[in-house]
């Protein structure tokens, strides 16, 4: 029951027409599921302390290197760890 409730809580929250578009099940001997980040951290949760705590160290991770490829889109300045550059202005 708690399963279904947060995943029509997430379908609410990201205005989704169905559940359909954070859940995908594939059937046959090649098959999986893939589901929203969200729902795979709810369910890393739910397996164990362990995998909750690696799922959690994959998504801090992914979440860096896209803050890094945003800062280094700024024309003023490079973010490198804990350090700031300023880049020289090209006119």
């Amino acid at each position: 029951m708690d399963t279904t409730n947060f995943i029509n809580a997430l379908v609410k929250e990201l205005k989704c027409a169905s559940q359909a578009q954070l859940v995908k099940i594939t059937k046959g001997r090649y098959g999986g599921t893939l589901a929203h980040w969200q729902i795979a951290l709810a369910y890393a949760k739910y397996l164990s302390p362990k995998f909750h705590i690696a799922a959690n160290k994959i998504i801090k991770r992914y979440i860096r290197i896209m803050q890094l490829r945003i800062v280094l889109r700024s024309p003023k300045s490079l973010l490198v760890g804990n350090m700031t550059f300023c880049l020289p202005q090209l006119h």
